[in-house]
């Protein structure tokens, strides 16, 4: 074998080693690295996803700081389901004597939230019966009044009996 065939054998070898290393190393690293500049393309478009729902929260975090106490109205327009004595103390907060018996909660059937229906019965001449359902047409509570029924006692006085739907808060 003579210099030139040993240099055209070394010459098609070394060719044949890098098609080699290009067909089984080179090829599918680059793949790889395709798919990581893939999944990295992704992860950053995830980050700054994230990073403005973070920037989002904060700016109603803020609203709802400046509005908490506009929020704890609205929370308080529910009655406390275990515990109604709030709504049974502002009925006595309206005045004179009330008879308030107060039911089971109930779950609602056209309304998003749960109730208690409470009796209430209350005496009083005209204008404090009248005063007395202005004060609970007032309340903070959000209620509805139910079969409401005047009728004229012995002594003269009227007494008023009604049902009123209370809404609770749904955990």
């Amino acid at each position: 074998m003579n210099i030139r065939q040993k240099t055209l054998t070394l010459l098609v070898g070394s060719l044949c080693v890098a098609l080699g290393a290009l067909i089984f190393l080179i090829i599918p690293m680059a793949g790889e690295v395709f798919k990581d500049s893939l999944m990295l393309k992704e992860l950053k478009e995830q980050i700054a996803q994230m990073g403005a729902d973070e920037r989002s929260i904060r700016y109603f975090e803020g609203i709802i700081a400046s509005r908490s106490e506009e929020m704890n109205l609205i929370s308080n327009v529910f009655v406390d389901r275990t515990r109604p004595i709030a709504f049974m103390e502002f009925l006595e907060s309206l005045g004179g004597t009330v008879e308030v018996t107060p039911g089971l909660v109930q779950k609602a059937d056209t309304f998003p939230w749960d109730y208690i229906e409470f009796r209430i019965v209350r005496r009083g001449s005209f204008r404090q019966l009248f005063s007395f359902l202005q004060g609970v047409e007032h309340s903070p509570y959000l209620v509805n009044i139910r079969n409401a029924s005047f009728a004229l006692e012995n002594d003269g006085l009227l007494r008023l009996t009604l049902l009123a739907r209370v809404y609770v808060h749904t955990p």
